[in-house]
Formats: structure tokens, C-alpha cells, sequence
């Protein structure tokens, strides 16, 4: 919702898994549930290899991700009170998920593998011991399929750095084949403002922007901040005045 119009912008769900029911070494197995997560130590190389070599910096992220995956094995559940009944279906009946879905603990890694085993079929090789660190080097091919791509995936995310924008555009369109994928600005990956000045190659890193910029656009300018983590039993009321007070 939009401020000061207080008006629907769009609506949104999400329908999550009860994986906080599910129990190690019975509905799956803890090497199943673990995945590579990109860190801040490939970012940074990353945007330091960009510097070096004054690549040109990309982004993209995938709509719905988890649910472009496939489940490797059969998985049944409960579905949400009142579903069945809203399509006509019998209540007491119950769903078996083709798809992965937020909550199962292995979802990430199936999620993962998925996209990786893509990437890798398509010629990208993996930098370092980090899984989520590639690079796509063509630059021994003639004409304009010269080239390399730098890519580092987080989560439903991805960084890209290349010095051959035709090289990018083509590999996207073959990407997006296979994904529903939509190219985005790279200031905000992951969740941090990257001020990049393509002439000098100059490359900063403003987190407090991109929360600046949140509390601003949801109308949070005067709120009241709480200690983190907030102290057992500690209350927090709001008087008719709107004053905000704290009692232990």
C-alpha cells in the first residue's frame, strides 16, 4: 500500500510449507537440506574483478523461484483451511506437490541444483570452492560471441559482470528459456545500493540507502525503535496521544 493515497499497489501471497513439522532423518535427510549460499566474500571479489577489468555489471532475479523446480520425491500435505472448500473440492482430501514450495527444508537444494546443473550444461565453470561463484569464458571464440560472464547467484538472485554486452544479451535470452527470469538494476543486490560509475570503474557499497529508502516509502520515518533483540517480558504500548512507551 502506497502513502499518503493509502492505496493498493498490488497484492500478494505466499503459500509456504509447515517444515518446522518435518523431522531430520525421517522426511529428509540434512545433506538434502543444505545448500551453497553466496557471500559477501564473492560479492566483493566480484565487484573488485568488475573494477579491475571494468566489466559492465548486471542483475536479474527469478520470478517464483522455488516453484520452477521439481520435486525429486513424492511429497503429500494438509492444504490451508478453507482451500478446498473455496474450489470445490472435498475438504478432507489431500495435495501432492509437484513443485517445490518456501518451508520444505530442502527446497533451497533442490532449487539450487537445478539452476547450477543448467549453468554448468551451458559452459559455465565454477570459481574457487564457492558453488554459487561461475564464469562463462569465451574469450578464445572469434566474432561476437567473444567474451566472458562472471556470475555469482543469491538465492533468487544474480550478479553478473561481462565485458561483452552482446555476449549477456544472448546468454539471457537462452536463460530465459529455461526460466522465468527478469533482468533488474544491480544497485540493489543483494539487498545493498551498489553506486557504480561505468566510466571510472569506481564501485561503492550504501546499505543504508536501500533502508533509507524502505522506511521512507512505507511511512516509518517517526517510528519508534525497540532494542534488538527485545528483552523477555518487555511491552511496548501506544497512549491516545500516539506516544509510544515502554514497560518492563
Amino acid at each position: 500500500m502506497s502513502a499518503p493515497e493509502h492505496e493498493v499497489d498490488k497484492r500478494k501471497c505466499r503459500m509456504c510449507l509447515g517444515g518446522h513439522r518435518a523431522i531430520e532423518g525421517v522426511h529428509y535427510n540434512r545433506i538434502d537440506a543444505d545448500t551453497h549460499v553466496s557471500t559477501w566474500v564473492t560479492i566483493k571479489l566480484q565487484l573488485s574483478l568488475t573494477n579491475l577489468h571494468r566489466l559492465q555489471l548486471e542483475a536479474f532475479y527469478y520470478v517464483a523461484a522455488y516453484l520452477q523446480a521439481e520435486l525429486k520425491d513424492p511429497l503429500y500435505v494438509n492444504p490451508p483451511t478453507g482451500l478446498m472448500q473455496e474450489i470445490g473440492q472435498d475438504p478432507n482430501k489431500m495435495c501432492k506437490l509437484n513443485k517445490v514450495l518456501c518451508g520444505w527444508p530442502p527446497s533451497g537444494r533442490i532449487w539450487f541444483d537445478k539452476v547450477s546443473t543448467w549453468l554448468h550444461n551451458y559452459g559455465f565453470c565454477t570459481l574457487g570452492n564457492s558453488g554459487t561463484f561461475m564464469m562463462l569464458d569465451l574469450r578464445d571464440l572469434p566474432g561476437v560471441a567473444c567474451g566472458m560472464i562472471i556470475l555469482d547467484l543469491y538465492s533468487d538472485d544474480g550478479l553478473g559482470s561481462t565485458d561483452n554486452s552482446a555476449l549477456w544479451d544472448s546468454f539471457m535470452v537462452d536463460f530465459k528459456a529455461a526460466f522465468i527470469v527478469l533482468e533488474k538494476d544491480p544497485v540493489y543486490f543483494p539487498r545493498c545500493s551498489i553506486e557504480w560509475d561505468p566510466i571510472t570503474g569506481i564501485i561503492q557499497l550504501h546499505p543504508e540507502k536501500y533502508l533509507l529508502e524502505i522506511v521512507a516509502k512505507h511511512d516509518m520515518t517517526d517510528i519508534h525503535s525497540s532494542p534488538i533483540p527485545l528483552p523477555a517480558c518487555r511491552k511496548i504500548y501506544m497512549n491516545e496521544d500516539g506516544n509510544i512507551y515502554e514497560i518492563l
